[in-house]
């Protein structure tokens, strides 16, 4: 897998990330979580240069550890390359 491929998976990732609204929004947080670390895993044994915390700020999740708005959050690191240089 390269990192256009890891790019995908996170957007795909942060498009489906918790609204902070909802009602289940800590029951849905906990399983995005649970996916982006699954998805994360994957990606680790197919490039051993896959960058997990890298991966986890462009898929939304750091956002949700630090219990930030995932839309603000997008836009501070909009323009950063988030995912890692695996090609």
């Amino acid at each position: 897998m390269t990192r256009k491929h890891f790019e995908a998976l996170a957007a795909a990732l942060r498009f489906n990330a918790p609204n902070s609204n909802s009602e289940t929004y800590e029951t849905q947080a906990r399983l995005f979580e649970s996916m982006v670390n699954a998805v994360a895993k994957t990606c680790e044994r197919a490039n051993s240069r896959f960058d997990y915390k890298k991966f986890e700020k462009a898929s939304g999740l750091a956002a949700i550890h630090d219990r930030r708005n995932l839309r603000d959050a997008i836009e501070t690191e909009k323009g950063q390359n988030l995912v890692s240089d695996a090609a």
